[in-house]
């Protein structure tokens, strides 16, 4: 899977998601991370959380660092949310996907209903992108 930044700088998060976020706590969340100069520096930050009654409700932030020996001029930043409800299907990668596309990042593949190890792909595949293939990027999964 790859993915594609199509917009820089997006303010997608709707406070409405991040605030359910909060207030239901986070239930899986997955991050994206490249070692450079021996820190650990974020690429990806992808939380995923769910109602009492399952709507699930996904938030990402995305963050490219400096680097101007890879000719990338300047750092930038995105973030996105979604939600998804219904019965049926993985409800969290349906959000990821909602989310991850309001960050201005086009997949090659849908995740969309797909399960964690869409999630995941999709979030190394952006991690990617906003490395530049400067670094590897690792991901690294939470639960709550």
């Amino acid at each position: 899977m790859t993915a594609t930044i199509i917009k820089r700088n997006c303010e997608g998060i709707r406070t409405t998601h991040r605030d359910r976020q909060y207030k239901n706590g986070l239930a899986h969340g997955y991050k994206a991370i490249a070692i450079i100069k021996g820190e650990a520096v974020d690429l990806v930050d992808l939380r995923i959380s769910y109602t009492s009654s399952g709507t699930a409700y996904a938030c990402v932030w995305l963050y490219q660092p400096v680097n101007f020996d890879a000719g990338i001029p300047a750092s930038g930043w995105s973030n996105g949310s979604g939600s998804a409800g219904g019965y049926g299907y993985d409800k969290g990668s349906a959000a990821a996907a909602t989310a991850i596309r309001s960050a201005g990042v086009q997949l090659s593949e849908d995740i969309d209903g797909r399960g964690a190890s869409a999630v995941r792909e999709a979030v190394k595949a952006v991690g990617e992108a906003l490395a530049a293939g400067t670094w590897p990027v690792y991901v690294v999964e939470m639960y709550a």
